[in-house]
């Protein structure tokens, strides 16, 4: 996100049509180009940037959820299966 709306490379929802998407391209500071959350698929233009909403930021998706090293479920989250 920046400055309260999305940016490129934000899972979102497409609130026009219902469809989960990633954040490719702003043009113009308002002009959103979005391609599906998964499976591939051509790229469209979002038709109303305001029902844009963040699924997942950017930073997030790269560095992964953020653990709580003091919850035991977490700590078992983080650990590789036997």
């Amino acid at each position: 996100m920046k400055d309260g709306k999305p940016w490129v490379g934000d899972a979102v929802r497409d609130g026009a049509n219902g469809r989960k998407a990633i954040v490719t391209d702003v043009q113009r500071g308002s002009r959103y180009i979005l391609r599906p959350h998964a499976g591939g698929g051509p790229t469209w233009v979002a038709e109303d940037p305001e029902r844009l909403s963040v699924i997942t930021p950017e930073q997030e998706q790269v560095s992964g959820p953020v653990l709580n090293p003091a919850s035991p479920s977490s700590l078992r989250a983080a650990r590789p299966s036997p």
